[in-house]
Formats: structure tokens, sequence, C-alpha cells
């Protein structure tokens, strides 16, 4: 089984999700952005499933079970281990996207709050004494003005979520299924969900839906087992297709 020493199957090195991440070092609380990283997919792998080790059994379930029986034996292993390399390399994928994306807004929301440890707190300090002064409140009490810089400062946070949200809507709009803001915004949603609720190892970096002429689901998608999200429905809906079969599963993962 020479296939799986390939780079492509290593746990080790900048291999796959992880290549061009070497310069990515940054020295930021205990360890580096990249460790940091790893760490976190580490984390998802361990929820999510070892891709390796579900890689191995589908496919060898699949080879006993007779699937690609009559290719020969090079054809049989290759049929038998199509449909679970795909899906390792997607939960690969998935894990790899949703560990970079966490981390590295979790190192944005630890430098603004060492930015406010080193000082930034006074303009918020000015900024409350400025509301508390329209209000008619010339002489507060440092209770007030606490109460007030906690508010300002809860304003500020969810502004940079906001700011946060609105740039990954921007990168859903890039993608050439998505058209409208409505249905970036339902993509992002979704992506969300991958890693927290929905198994990543379920979904394929290609997640969204596609639908023929006649408003039916493209026989290639039915063909691979999965979760897909269709953008074309007030809300969106999260589909799952198993052995060909399409199901509404929306209330299962997006219920709280």
């Amino acid at each position: 089984m020479k296939t799986f020493k390939r780079p492509m199957f290593r746990r080790g090195g900048n291999v796959g999700i992880m290549s061009g991440m070497q310069d990515t070092r940054t020295n930021f609380q205990d360890g580096t952005t990249e460790q940091m990283i790893k760490d976190r997919a580490k984390l998802y792998r361990q929820y999510a499933g070892d891709p390796i080790a579900n890689l191995l059994i589908q496919g060898g379930l699949g080879l006993v079970s007779g699937e690609g029986a009559g290719k020969g034996t090079l054809g049989s292993v290759a049929t038998a281990f199509r449909k679970p390399t795909e899906q390792a390399l997607a939960q690969e994928q998935q894990i790899g996207l949703k560990a970079v994306g966490d981390v590295l807004a979790q190192q944005q929301a630890f430098k603004l709050a060492a930015m406010k440890a080193k000082g930034t707190m006074q303009k918020e300090r000015r900024i409350a004494l400025a509301n508390l002064n329209r209000r008619g409140i010339k002489n507060p009490t440092e209770d007030q003005i606490l109460n007030e810089v906690s508010r300002v400062a809860m304003q500020t946070e969810e502004r940079f979520k906001t700011s946060l949200k609105e740039n990954r809507i921007k990168a859903q709009l890039e993608k050439p299924q998505i058209q409208t803001r409505i249905q970036a915004t339902i993509a992002d949603d979704f992506e969300q969900l991958i890693g927290s609720k929905i198994p990543a190892s379920k979904v394929y970096p290609q997640y969204i839906l596609r639908r023929e002429n006649d408003g039916s689901i493209s026989k290639k998608q039915l063909s691979k087992d999965g979760i897909y999200l269709d953008i074309n429905v007030p809300g969106g809906r999260i589909i799952e297709i198993i052995s060909g079969q399409s199901k509404d599963v929306t209330d299962q993962y997006k219920k709280k």
C-alpha cells in the first residue's frame, strides 16, 4: 500500500491545506501561529474522526463488499477507495480552513485586548466621558464612567465582529456559485456550523447544491454522499445525500 506513503497522506509537515504556512510563524502568546493552527486542527480532528483511519476502513469495507469487482486488482482498489479518498481530502481541507479562520480571529481578539491594556482603554474612557457629558452628567462618578466604558467596549467588540463577518461575506461573493449578498450570508452561516455542529468529514469543498433545469439535484452530486447547502431557497436549506437519496436536515443542524 505505497499509495498511503505519498505526501498528501503524511501527518507531519506542511502538506496539503497547511502548504505555504511555513512563512507565517508569528510569536503569539505561548506559541506560533502555525503551531496554534496545527493544534486547533488536531482538536477538530478528534471530533471529526481520523481521516486516514476512516479512509482505510471505508475503502477496505468497499473492497470486501465487492466494489470494482471484475476490474482487476488495481481497478478494484481504485473503485473502492475513490469515494473514501474524496471524503478524506474534503474533511482535511474543511478542518484546515476552520482552524486557520478560528486561530486568526482569536489572535485578533487577543491583540485588541492587549491594545486596551496598553492604553487604548484611555480612548474609550474619553469617549465615555463625552457620552456622559452629552447626557448632561457633568461630574460623573467613577462607577458611572466604568459602566459607560464597558458599554463603549462592547460596541467596539460588536463592530469588530461585524467587520469580520463582512470580510467573510465579501470572500463568499467571489465564488462563482454565489450571486447575491443573501446567498453569501447563507453560505457564511453554513460554514460557521462546520466542525461545531456539522461533521467536517461530510462536507465537500464544493458544498453548494447544484440542480438541473427541472429543479432536480444533479446526478453527479447524488452519487456523492455528504452534506450540501441549497442557497436557492429562502434562508437556505441543508441537504444530506445518502446512497443517492436526499434529505432536508436543516432543523437538525441549525437548532440551538
